[in-house]
């Protein structure tokens, strides 16, 4: 395979997660502790949240973007072991059968300088 192509396709896959399912989980719960959408499934949970310590308030903001990581690093983890699920991306006219072969650790391509939560995350 292509080395460039692997590349591409790895890429793609990981702006996708963090841009299009990190992101827009942290956005979402953020938008409702500050108030801006109800979810009628949380009951009062944001009026409650609001109502303490501004501190606490803060500390689950700054939780929010970790637990969602957290959660990119088990799905990554669980689709780099299980040998049943394969992921396959299509960049262009090529089609990559498995990013799971592209990858020296799919949960590690998250972490460092140039990774996926440095480059697309918010």
């Amino acid at each position: 395979m292509n080395p460039d192509l692997a590349h591409q396709a790895l890429d793609h896959f990981g702006e996708m997660l963090v841009r299009d399912v990190r992101n827009e989980i942290v956005s979402h719960w953020r938008r409702i502790l500050n108030g801006q959408m109800k979810d009628p499934r949380l009951g009062s949970l944001a009026e409650l949240l609001a109502s303490n310590d501004p501190a606490c308030f803060g500390l689950i903001h700054e939780l929010l973007p970790r637990i969602a990581d957290t959660a990119l690093f088990y799905l990554l983890r669980t689709l780099e072991s299980e040998s049943t699920i394969e992921v396959a991306v299509q960049i262009k006219d090529e089609r990559v059968p498995s990013i799971r072969e592209t990858s020296d650790g799919l949960a590690g391509e998250l972490y460092g300088s140039r990774g996926w939560l440095e480059r697309f995350g918010v």
